[in-house]
């Protein structure tokens, strides 16, 4: 599985999503399997930035294949702290403003976009591993 292991900055963003975008790019995927993609890749890649390492620096790594005919499979890995989005709690989505708690919309947009979506702690680092069935 190619990868990319670059700092956990906001500047290593737009790199980390063309390392995997250029590849999706050259299959032919569709329009809209693209965006889905991109959109999955920009929402965890931030959230790891944003919140892995909160007193120190740290990295992040992206990798991608293809699990036989039309699968992608992509995976986001850190060793920052320890978070399994898949226990988060749905946001109140029509609740008023007012009464929202900040957050949780990307990880609940990641978690309804990718066809399927597995947390796992593995020693000191986190590894999300997500697909897409790009036929449907």
């Amino acid at each position: 599985m190619p990868t990319l292991r670059l700092p956990a900055k906001p500047e290593s963003l737009e790199r980390l999503r063309t390392f995997v975008l250029d590849w999706v790019n050259q299959r032919g995927v569709s329009a809209q399997k693209r965006l889905e993609v991109d959109l999955v890749l920009e929402e965890l890649l931030t959230n790891v930035i944003h919140y892995a390492y909160p007193d120190e620096s740290g990295d992040v790594e992206v990798g991608y294949a293809m699990e036989g005919p039309g699968r992608l499979y992509v995976t986001v890995k850190d060793w920052g702290v320890a978070f399994n989005p898949l226990v988060c709690a749905e946001p109140a989505l029509f609740a008023d403003v007012e009464d929202r708690k900040v957050g949780g919309l990307g990880i609940y947009l990641v978690r309804h976009i990718a066809d399927r979506i597995c947390y796992r702690r593995l020693e000191d680092s986190n590894v999300l591993e997500v697909s897409f069935d790009l036929d449907r």
